[in-house]
């Protein structure tokens, strides 16, 4: 196969990367660790003598190896070990660092990304057979009826489940209403994981016959910073801004006012000492 060096340097320095960072690479011929900058792109790892370098030093194909941790004496190293042949030794500057390249790398190869493929289809033909198995809930139980207590707990506790199987969000029911909120510094993580979320519970909907009032349903987004954009939410086919007032059981959220000043304002006006 021929590679263009010259669009192989424009790709290796064009952002977005899967990973990037300086790490310590130990040298084939001279035993000693060199400090240089790699980058991740897909299953291309790249590194150069410096960051802001426009070629790089080499490229590692990350295919056909394994991610594993190393044997050196050296604190926080790990290997790509490609069967029989060479075995690339990087050492890291913390247990964080080593651990989050050596998920990127295990992550970066064809093999991993098709198993991935597999497992997504796989859910999707539970969901599918779930979907087509589900009861119907035109016939219904007479109001009043524990028994429609009862199997509304038990409907809206695997929703529940798959809500608290996503570590970034909690939340709060209300009868068949749902608050769900969170708090994390990036704002992208924040639209992303929530987005994801989202579509777990249209694929629980889908299942158990329940419906999202799409007109009921807003977000809010408040921030220390007032400066942060904002973002859209996707429920289905239906995209969702964030509004700057909310109601949630009688209490008023305002997007101009951080988190503290929302606990000042109660805090004054139901007269508590705390909140």
């Amino acid at each position: 196969m021929k590679i263009n060096e010259k669009n192989l340097c424009v790709f290796a320095t064009s952002p977005p990367f899967d990973c990037e960072g300086f790490l310590n690479k130990r040298g084939e011929i001279n035993k000693a660790f060199q400090r240089r900058y790699f980058v991740l792109k897909g299953n291309l790892l790249f590194y150069f003598e410096k960051k802001g370098d426009k070629e790089p030093l080499g490229l590692i194909i990350v295919e056909g190896c394994t991610i594993e941790l190393s044997e050196e004496s050296d604190q926080y190293c790990f290997e790509i070990a490609f069967n029989g042949n060479r075995t690339y030794i990087l050492s890291a500057d913390s247990q964080e660092i080593m651990e989050n390249w050596m998920k990127a790398l295990t992550c970066a190869g064809y093999e991993y990304k098709k198993l991935v493929v597999a497992e997504l289809q796989r859910q999707l033909e539970e969901i599918e057979f779930s979907r087509n198995n589900c009861w119907p809930l035109e016939n219904g139980i007479p109001q009043g009826s524990p028994l429609s207590v009862t199997l509304f707990l038990v409907a809206f506790d695997r929703l529940s489940r798959v809500i608290n199987e996503n570590k970034f969000f909690k939340h709060v029911f209300y009868a068949d209403d749902l608050c769900k909120y969170g708090r994390v510094k990036n704002v992208t993580v924040f639209q992303t994981e929530f987005n994801n979320l989202l579509v777990e519970i249209i694929n629980w909907c889908n299942a158990s016959g329940a419906k999202i009032s799409i007109a009921k349903s807003n977000h809010l987004h408040i921030c220390n910073k007032h400066t942060c954009q904002s973002f859209t939410l996707n429920l289905g086919d239906t995209y969702k801004k964030n509004v700057t007032t909310l109601k949630i059981l009688g209490i008023f959220f305002n997007k101009k006012y951080n988190w503290n000043d929302h606990m000042l304002i109660y805090k004054n006006h139901y007269k508590v000492d705390s909140i």
